[in-house]
């Protein structure tokens, strides 16, 4: 259908559509005179393994938008369930005059945030035109993984969610050595199994169990937003204090 004649879309049924994406949350990162800046971002996907691409979506609006074209690079960090402040902090939502305490440290392409789940640091490869937004095609030079348990931060239908998840144990085996199996898929029987595994210290399901939970107030309106440093990086550093956050309203 020619783009002329295509019916209109409505911009507020079109952000809640895509709000019933589930998408973890970052905060993108670059440095820029010596000077650190961060964007809360969830319109960040990866592209390509051969060779390693990922693109970060930003608003033209945004001032983070010629920062990116200005620093040349920027850092994917991946925010971990106990980071929400952050979150709201970059997206100019914390409702705080105090930031809340974090950490930057100088990393490949941008600033790594301590604590976070993952990181990735990359060079602008590719800058893409894309309606009211440009997409930054990021070559991923390095990558950060956190140790231990792993509990990412999520987004949906406008609002914070937590992510539980337990660890897939085996099915428990009979005597003879072979799995055990439920005679029928009867209710009854369903039950039985289930009961039989969870006091095995299982739990019924062949893999991991993820459970979803709604915590936290929701933001106002989105989480994209962007914040910035004025004093250099400094490893150590324990809290960047920006000035008032140039948030600007995205999908």
């Amino acid at each position: 259908m020619p783009a002329a004649s295509a019916p209109a879309v409505d911009p507020g049924e079109f952000r809640r559509v895509m709000g019933m994406f589930v998408t973890g949350v970052t905060v993108v990162t670059v440095e820029v005179g010596g000077e650190a800046h961060g964007m809360t971002a969830n319109a960040v996907m990866s592209v390509s393994l051969d060779p390693p691409l990922v693109c970060v979506s930003v608003n033209r609006r945004a001032r983070m938008d010629k920062f990116l074209e200005r620093a040349g690079g920027y850092a994917v960090n991946i925010l971990a369930q106990d980071q929400q402040a952050l979150s709201q902090y970059f997206s100019g939502t914390w409702p705080h005059a105090t930031p809340p305490e974090h950490r930057l440290v100088p990393w490949t392409g941008g600033p790594r945030l301590v604590g976070c789940l993952a990181a990735a640091g990359c060079r602008v490869e590719g800058i893409l035109e894309g309606g009211d937004h440009r997409i930054f095609l990021g070559r991923v030079l390095d990558l950060y993984r956190a140790d231990g348990t792993l509990s990412p931060l999520l987004f949906f239908a406008g609002r914070y969610i937590s992510c539980a998840i337990r660890p897939w144990r085996p099915w428990p085996r009979s005597t003879s050595g072979t799995p055990r199996k439920c005679r029928s898929s009867t209710t009854t029987d369903a039950g039985r199994w289930s009961r039989l595994y969870r006091e095995r210290g299982g739990h019924p399901s062949p893999g991991p169990t993820v459970s979803l939970d709604g915590y936290g107030s929701p933001p106002a309106k989105n989480i994209v937003g962007m914040r910035s440093t004025r004093s250099p990086l400094r490893p150590s550093a324990q809290r960047v204090r920006p000035p008032k956050s140039e948030a600007r309203p995205s999908i």
